[in-house]
């Protein structure tokens, strides 16, 4: 498997809040979803050729909440044998319009 993957059902789990994003191709960005809390961590789930991918749960108790600004996850596949996706980079993309 590349990196050249289509993620597909792409859930954003900031704090308990879930947001669906659909389906992401390589290189491609999604809509921004708004949030009423926004951190530089989340977790990121995603389908892969039907296999349920993650970047496991995050410990949301010692984020600062980032406000109310647009953030941009980078995310790959780190390890396929145990569907581990990582956050490569976060940009935060400025505040909201």
């Amino acid at each position: 498997m590349s990196q050249d993957e289509t993620f597909n059902e792409v859930i954003v789990n900031i704090d308990g809040s879930i947001h669906l994003l659909g389906n992401i191709g390589p290189g491609d960005v999604s809509e921004y979803s708004r949030c009423d809390i926004a951190y530089s961590k989340a977790e990121i789930s995603a389908k892969i050729n039907g296999e349920t991918f993650s970047t496991g749960p995050v410990n949301f108790a010692s984020l600062e909440d980032v406000g109310k600004i647009r953030i941009t996850y980078e995310v790959f596949i780190s390890n396929l044998n145990n569907k581990e996706l990582k956050i490569y980079s976060v940009m935060l993309d400025g505040p909201l319009r």
